[in-house]
């Protein structure tokens, strides 16, 4: 295993940093939660909740894009019917689009207008839907998602549903993960949502996604699959993080897995030392084309230390160096990768 580098001067990072293609595979826009769902936020997880900071931040941390989600999950947008979660949808790609335009970025669908967008240095922002649930009436509605320039899609959130299964529901997120005793895995429904997806162009990601659902998207996919935030649950065992067969099956197939600085609660990744070694072994065990980073910003409870959202990007480029990754691995797992992933998606399968 490479020895540990020795840290960079911070003008020679930041340098290094504008010169890579830099892209966070998963965040949220600040307003995604309700006025009532952010006091009940800041008043449960007090402690420890980050600031909501606008999408424009990501300027200030040298950040070139994001791909940005919709919440298509009951336990946060609460509507009892599919119509109901659908039109939230509409009103949550509103908000991401107006705040994207009002920060002078463009929303993207496809990789050559990324890649016109950073050649512009003009921010750009990839447009994602975290949890199927609503297309639980019928997979109609995807076309209408794929207008809008969706590309990413989670099959499960927080509870099982009618395409998947999940690692955790809501209630068991701090305790030690799937308890349940259930029929696990991708359902047939599942399977033609996954066969949609590749029609699409649209990449399947596998994050809260259970062992069981993870063998059975990745055996199916034509196209590479990504876990867009999560870690190596070798290193710490937190049912959110991915054991050595899951990370291969990901990259089996071509994917990304996005690196998570999430710490909340004794879980997750305390220090930029911790995310390193998540970084170094998930490279050893998959190799240096399938890292990437995806920091949920704007939906996770806590950061790793001296990370409080896009704007410090560069401790993540600096702990990517700490790892030991060559300026290479570092640019891949930055945006080269998921840029890759992206471009692979548009190729018919």
């Amino acid at each position: 295993m490479p020895m540990p580098i020795i840290p960079r001067p911070e003008a020679e990072l930041i340098d290094f940093q504008k010169s890579a293609l830099v892209i966070d595979i998963h965040v949220h826009q600040k307003d995604f939660l309700s006025p009532v769902a952010k006091r009940i936020a800041r008043l449960v997880m007090r402690d420890a909740l980050p600031e909501f900071m606008p999408l424009s931040k990501a300027r200030e941390g040298y950040v070139d894009g994001c791909v940005v989600a919709m919440i298509g999950d009951f336990l946060l947008v609460f509507p009892p019917t599919t119509e109901k979660r659908q039109k939230l949808a509409r009103k949550q790609f509103l908000l991401i689009k107006k705040e994207v335009e009002a920060g002078g970025g463009v929303m993207v669908d496809h990789s050559a207008d990324l890649l016109r967008a950073y050649e512009n240095q003009t921010p750009f922002f990839v447009p994602a839907v975290e949890g199927a649930d609503l297309l639980a009436g019928g997979l109609g509605f995807l076309e209408e998602l794929r207008v809008w320039g969706t590309r990413v899609m989670s099959l499960v959130h927080f509870h099982k549903n009618a395409f998947g299964t999940v690692n955790a529901t809501a209630l068991q997120y701090w305790g030690n993960g799937k308890k349940a005793k259930m029929p696990r895995g991708l359902t047939s429904a599942g399977e033609s949502l996954v066969r949609e997806l590749n029609r699409l162009g649209i990449i399947v990601d596998l994050a809260h996604a259970d062992r069981e659902t993870i063998r059975d998207v990745t055996a199916l996919s034509r196209h590479p699959v990504i876990v867009s935030h999560s870690g190596a649950r070798q290193l710490y065992d937190f049912h959110r993080y991915l054991t050595d067969e899951e990370i291969r099956m990901i990259a089996g197939t071509g994917g990304v897995i996005g690196l998570w600085p999430m710490y909340y609660r004794n879980k997750g990744m305390k220090t930029p030392k911790e995310f390193s070694d998540h970084a170094r072994y998930i490279v050893d065990i998959a190799g240096e084309d399938h890292l990437a980073v995806g920091t949920d910003t704007m939906g996770v409870p806590g950061f790793m230390e001296g990370y409080r959202g896009l704007q410090d990007s560069p401790v993540i480029t600096a702990a990517l160096f700490e790892a030991g990754l060559t300026e290479n691995q570092v640019r891949k797992a930055l945006g080269e990768n998921f840029l890759r992933v992206l471009k692979a998606a548009e190729t018919p399968g």
